[in-house]
């Protein structure tokens, strides 16, 4: 979907939180950066505390879709699931509400060819999974669901990712490519991503979440795995966004929402801590999944 990233400009997490050292391509941040992750019930997904800070959003690429560049400042820490939203997480909210399934799900049909599959669904999609697997063929309408649900049940505020949180925390205070480094062929330790890198992740569809290494925020999959929804309405660049962090969003609502993190059926050019897409907001597919956000309340003394 998107061409050839040219460059990314430089993140920085507000000091004195984060020091970094830049080592050749790498960026290296200090292992006690991630946070011990919390649990606010059995089935809820597991939560790690992101620290505020400033970044520099986006990159120079040949479509403007990621561009221009620009600084944003998250104020306040936020909690960010440590991987992708389960089948058995997403089992427990179905199971408790009672929500249908959708009629159908983009995956393959019985020859194997790219389709929109009748009867289809996030429980069974077409493809090989486990409890443990991201969940897939959800909407934007039943992962919005899913979030409301959580704040009912544990009475704290669950929501999506604003699209400059979800890069935010991806980055995890990195200004490469990729989380772990510009180099291709350490993807495969860090991302269930493109099968046309030079390493073999072992994975031809959906891995279970947290098979491969975290980031320096302690999160699985940021890249890789599944595309996730995020809060914000789609638009073309950037011009014009937030530069609080916030979701971008219209008064009016929006046909078309915001999809990061690049799936594991991602192109080499998509799958970036930069890359986003969209998709209509009754899309479901075998690639599409999401992870959740909660606010934190700072204790002031």
């Amino acid at each position: 979907m998107l061409s050839q990233l040219k460059m990314i400009r430089q993140i920085s997490i507000t000091p004195p939180l984060i020091k970094m050292a830049l080592s050749a391509a790498i960026m290296v941040v200090p292992s006690a950066l991630a946070a011990e992750p919390t649990r606010d019930c059995a089935d809820c997904p597991e939560m790690i505390i992101v620290p505020p800070g400033t970044f520099e959003m986006g990159a120079d690429d040949d479509t403007g879709r990621t561009a221009p560049v620009h600084t944003v400042t998250i104020a306040a820490p936020f909690a960010v699931s440590r991987a992708e939203i389960t089948v058995d997480q997403y089992t427990a909210f179905v199971d408790a509400t009672g929500l249908e399934d959708g009629p159908s799900c983009y995956g393959r049909d019985a020859t194997g060819a790219r389709a929109n599959v009748a009867g289809a669904s996030w429980h069974s999609p077409g493809i090989a999974q486990s409890g443990t697997h991201p969940v897939v063929c959800v909407s934007f309408a039943d992962v919005t669901a899913y979030v409301t649900w959580l704040s009912a049940r544990t009475g704290k505020r669950y929501r999506l990712l604003s699209e400059a949180e979800w890069e935010y925390a991806a980055r995890a205070g990195t200004d490469t490519n990729w989380y772990w480094s510009d180099k291709q062929a350490q993807a495969c330790d860090y991302a269930n991503g493109p099968g046309t890198y030079p390493c073999d992740d072992g994975y031809a569809d959906t891995a279970p979440v947290g098979s491969f290494k975290p980031n320096a925020f302690g999160l699985h999959d940021m890249l890789g795995n599944v595309w996730e929804w995020v809060a914000d309405c789609w638009h073309p660049t950037y011009h014009g966004a937030p530069s609080d962090g916030s979701a971008w969003i219209e008064e009016d609502g929006c046909s078309i929402r915001t999809v990061r993190g690049q799936g594991f059926g991602a192109s080499n050019t998509e799958m970036s801590a930069a890359g986003r897409s969209a998709d209509p907001v009754g899309y479901r597919g075998i690639g599409l999944g999401f992870r959740v956000a909660r606010d934190v309340t700072v204790d002031a003394r």
